[in-house]
């Protein structure tokens, strides 16, 4: 007898947006809005008040043509400053039990080919690739969880099991979130590398990314995750590690 596998009917996606830059904001938009898929998609857009002038402008003047069947938007006004403070929010609207992604403003479904397998393991990973990379490849590789975020945070779905991100941390908390996440659902190592999914492709906006402008927060913010949750030991792997990588830059250089 075949078994089959449960498929996900809903994805939510959060896309928090204060930067002002509306035609990134319209490029993720279409690149959600133009797909046909078997699971319908409903992104939930939060956006800062120093935004509400001009996402009401888009709003009204907006004519995007879509499946409502497949694609639903909800435009809200943050009540809070601060990106994860903004996330917060936007997943108390999200039902528990729920699978959500966080995209930014110029991140892009660039393929949907297939369904998507409901997780066995409460967590799917997207192949993705950076906008800013020369090579086009797509990147399906967890690096150390010693180290900082393994993945790109914008290419993991979740389940929304109540937990919030900690909005204390400026760069560094969806770190913070994926390594709680996994101690709490006791994903290993092994579980994770079984949750792939190759059904969305996502493209990353490395260009304008808050982590890519922040280095020096990012890896202090780092350091104390890592203390925090693995002690002092694995901060010198941190340090070793970042070494490496400045060597690694310095040779290919030269």
């Amino acid at each position: 007898m075949s078994y089959k596998k449960k498929l996900l009917n809903k994805l939510y996606i959060i896309t928090p947006f204060k930067d002002n830059n509306l035609k990134l904001l319209k490029k993720t938009i279409k690149s959600l809005s133009n797909k046909k898929t078997s699971f319908s998609i409903f992104q939930i857009i939060i956006y800062d008040k120093s935004c509400s002038k001009l996402i009401t402008k888009y709003k009204s003047s907006s004519q995007i043509k879509h499946n409502k069947t497949h694609y639903l938007n909800k435009f809200i006004q943050s009540k809070s400053a601060g990106i994860y403070s903004s996330i917060n929010e936007a997943l108390n609207l999200i039902p528990i039990n729920s699978y959500y992604i966080v995209i930014g403003a110029g991140d892009l479904f660039i393929k949907i080919r297939s369904s998507l397998e409901l997780p066995e393991n409460k967590i799917i990973f997207f192949p993705y690739k950076l906008s800013n990379s020369m090579d086009n490849k797509y990147i399906k590789e967890i690096r150390s969880i010693f180290v900082g975020m393994p993945y790109c945070h914008n290419a993991i779905a979740y389940l929304n099991d109540g937990s919030k991100y900690e909005s204390n941390y400026k760069i560094s908390a969806d770190y913070y979130h994926f390594l709680k996440y996994i101690i709490n659902h006791n994903l290993t190592k092994q579980k994770i590398l079984q949750s792939f999914q190759e059904s969305i492709f996502i493209e990353f906006e490395s260009k304008y990314g808050l982590s890519s402008k922040s280095r020096i927060s990012k890896n202090v913010e780092n350091i104390k995750i890592i203390y925090k949750f693995f002690g002092v030991a694995k901060i010198f792997l941190y340090f070793w590690h970042n070494f490496k990588k400045v060597i690694n830059i310095f040779w290919k250089a030269n």
